[in-house]
């Protein structure tokens, strides 16, 4: 996945995110855009209060029992991402 400005993920990522956020049940192409949109696939990034690859907000702090940082942690993101969505669809 060729992104603005000609990132891409380090070689073997683009697919270990495409395999982990394709394994919950929504929307795969949806919820990869979306990942795209929000973070680049850059499981680092950071935007005020939101982190990891879904910029999650740090109001969903409850959903890792308070540690915000787990959040830069892939396979955390995607699934308090998709809990998210479960509730809420995309906003």
């Amino acid at each position: 996945m060729l992104g603005l400005g000609g990132w891409r993920p380090a070689l073997g990522q683009e697919q270990s995110y495409h395999d982990l956020i394709c394994g919950y049940d929504w929307p795969c192409s949806e919820a990869m855009s979306v990942m795209w949109c929000e973070s680049k696939g850059d499981a680092h990034a950071e935007n005020g209060g939101s982190r990891g690859l879904f910029q999650i907000h740090v109001i969903h702090r409850a959903r890792v029992d308070g540690n915000i940082d787990s959040l830069y942690i892939p396979e955390v993101n995607v699934r308090v991402a998709y809990e998210i969505w479960t509730e809420q669809g995309w906003l």
